[in-house]
């Protein structure tokens, strides 16, 4: 290949990299916890203590106080595939319900607190609630909060029916964004929760998942500080298995990108 062609060509790729680098970037919604890897056919329920961690999330049930006594270790418990309280998908719930509403972890209220492993903040998509057992509608308090614990957002949803089977919710525009910690309480009739999805702008996947500290094996996703197997994703510093990405220092398996310092292959 003659030196005029090969410019040709990389000022061609160059051409079609900036575009794609100036292409507007688009929130993903991310679904932190669904549960599925808990599921198991039997009828009975099942308790898996008092935290589960997945990609770099954070559930936790956390101790409920029984003033003057101990306060009582709470757990996260999943019903099995065959149990009378299934809802169509393997879920959580808290072990404890209150006797009587109130907000979470307020006082003897029962509560479940979702959070980032790192600390750092994160937006709020959705999440899929069901009553506990078929009887009446239930209803969840929620709270997003700071890295201070200052209140951000609150808010409450019931669902349309007290039977067994999940609503998704949205927090869109409800002001849970950029909260470090989401805490809601588990108070009559009792809930079960699943698919909390959060937002991949603000933090999801933690430091496992799409966007967050870590990506696809990483130490970073797409847009972030590391890509597939690289020091970053497309449009950061590497791309997957070189030292920069599309656009970037180095393309795949060399040291230059499409666009970059050299094609694929490298020097």
């Amino acid at each position: 290949m003659n030196r005029k062609r090969s410019s040709r060509i990389l000022g061609a790729l160059s051409a079609v990299v900036f575009t794609l680098l100036a292409l507007p970037s688009h929130a993903v919604p991310v679904v932190a916890f669904d549960f599925e890897n808990l599921a198991i056919d039997d009828d009975i329920s099942h308790r898996w203590g008092t935290n589960l961690t997945n990609d770099g999330w954070s559930l936790t049930t956390p101790p409920v106080p029984m003033p003057p006594f101990e306060p009582l270790p709470n757990f996260i418990e999943t019903y099995g595939l065959q149990h009378p309280n299934f809802a169509g998908s393997t879920a959580a719930h808290s072990a404890i319900s209150s006797d009587s509403p109130g907000p979470p972890c307020a006082d003897t209220i029962p509560c479940v607190v979702f959070e980032r492993e790192d600390g750092q903040p994160f937006s709020m998509e959705s999440i899929d609630i069901s009553v506990q057992e078929n009887g009446s509608p239930t209803t969840v308090d929620f709270e997003g909060l700071d890295e201070d614990g200052g209140l951000v957002a609150s808010t409450s949803f019931t669902t349309d029916s007290g039977s067994l089977g999940f609503q998704t919710f949205p927090f869109a525009g409800l002001g849970f964004e950029n909260i470090v910690r989401l805490q809601f309480n588990s108070v009559p009739p009792g809930n079960q929760f699943d698919n909390i999805t959060v937002n991949s702008e603000s933090g999801a996947g933690g430091t496992g998942g799409m966007g967050g500290a870590a990506g696809m094996g990483g130490t970073a996703g797409m847009g972030g500080t590391a890509g597939m197997g690289g020091t970053a994703g497309m449009g950061g510093m590497a791309g997957m298995g070189g030292t920069a990405g599309m656009g970037g220092m180095a393309g795949a398996g060399g040291m230059g990108g499409m666009g970059g310092m050299a094609g694929m292959g490298g020097f």
